[in-house]
C-alpha cells in the first residue's frame, strides 16, 4: 500500500483522479476491490468519529487496472507557455491548476493538523495550572483552620457626632463643676418662689 502522491509519481496519474477513483471504491463497502484500499470501512467510522484525520493508501496494482498508465508527456510541454499562433494544451492547464489546488489544499490540512495539536497542548496547560490553583485553594483553606481565631470585644454602637453631640459633650465636660453651682441657685430661687 502507498499513498496517493506515491501511487501518483509511479503511474502518471494526478492525485485528484486518484482520489476520485478512491472515494468512489470507499463509498461502497462491499465494492471488490476495497481490499486495496486502507483504511478498513470500519477505521474509516472510528478515525472520523474521533475526529482524526487519516491518509488514505491505495495499490499501484488498483490504480493501474483501474485508470491505467497516463500517456506519457514531457516535463517541458507542461511548464512552457504556448508558442504565438498555437492555442494552450487546456488539459494540461487544468491538471496544473488542479495539482496547485491539491498542494494548498495539503498544506492548509497540515496547518490545522498542527494547530489541533497546539491547541490539546494549550488545553493540557489549562489543565495543570487550574489544577495548581485547586492544590494552593485546598492549602490556604488548611492554613486558615490552623489560624487562632481572633478575640471577640465587645464594643458598643458609636453615636455619629454632629454638632449637636459635639456641643453637649463639652458642656458636660465644662459643666461637671458649674452643675453644683447652677443647683444650689436653682434651689435658691425655688425657695423664694415657693
Amino acid at each position: 500500500m502507498q499513498t496517493i502522491r506515491e501511487v501518483a509519481e509511479k503511474t502518471g496519474h494526478s492525485p485528484h483522479k486518484i482520489r476520485r477513483l478512491i472515494k468512489a471504491i470507499a463509498d461502497q463497502p462491499g465494492h471488490p476491490d476495497r481490499l486495496h484500499i486502507e483504511p478498513s470501512v470500519d477505521d474509516v467510522a472510528s478515525l472520523t468519529a474521533a475526529g482524526v484525520q487519516f491518509t488514505w493508501r491505495v495499490t499501484e496494482e488498483l490504480v493501474r487496472r483501474e485508470l491505467g498508465d497516463a500517456a506519457p508527456s514531457s516535463g517541458d510541454d507542461r511548464s512552457a507557455a504556448p508558442a504565438a499562433g498555437e492555442s494552450p494544451d487546456w488539459i494540461s492547464l487544468m491538471q496544473r491548476v488542479t495539482d496547485a489546488k491539491e498542494k494548498a489544499e495539503e498544506r492548509l490540512y497540515d496547518q490545522i493538523r498542527v494547530k489541533d495539536e497546539q491547541l490539546k497542548a494549550k488545553d493540557d496547560q489549562i489543565a495543570a495550572l487550574n489544577e495548581r490553583l485547586r492544590e494552593s485553594n485546598l492549602l490556604m483553606a488548611s492554613l486558615q483552620k490552623q489560624l487562632p481565631e481572633p478575640t471577640k470585644k465587645q464594643t458598643s454602637v458609636a453615636e455619629p457626632v454632629t454638632a449637636t453631640t459635639a456641643v453637649r459633650q463639652k458642656r458636660s465636660e465644662k459643666g461637671s463643676g458649674e452643675s453644683k453651682a447652677t443647683s444650689k441657685q436653682k434651689g435658691w430661687l425655688r425657695r423664694l418662689l415657693r
